[in-house]
């Protein structure tokens, strides 16, 4: 198979870069073209074998123990829904006093 190296004309036809030349051009004018370097001799590309997939390891998910939660006293909130307020207890400091 021949394609164009650059803008040619082949039998009525203008060619850009890159496209291939029709299969009915005469051996003279392809030998011709080849000698000026305005066509050059592609081979088609040998089709590429796939290669084996290989499987990927099954990783099973580590399990973490569960942590226990510290049984400390939930306060609660309480909603005021008519007002559309909510009131929260006041946080506890944690730490000691900076010096």
């Amino acid at each position: 198979m021949y394609v164009a190296n650059h803008y040619i004309r082949v039998n009525g036809k203008i060619l850009a870069r890159g496209e291939r030349l029709p299969m009915d051009v005469t051996q003279a004018k392809l030998d011709w073209l080849l000698s000026a370097g305005a066509i050059k001799e592609v081979k088609p590309a040998e089709q590429a074998k796939p290669e084996p997939v290989k499987p990927e390891p099954v990783v099973e998910p580590v399990v973490e123990p569960a942590i226990e939660a510290a049984e400390e006293p939930v306060e609660e909130v309480e909603i005021d829904s008519m007002a559309g307020v909510v009131t929260e207890p006041p946080k506890k400091k944690k730490g000691g006093a900076k010096k």
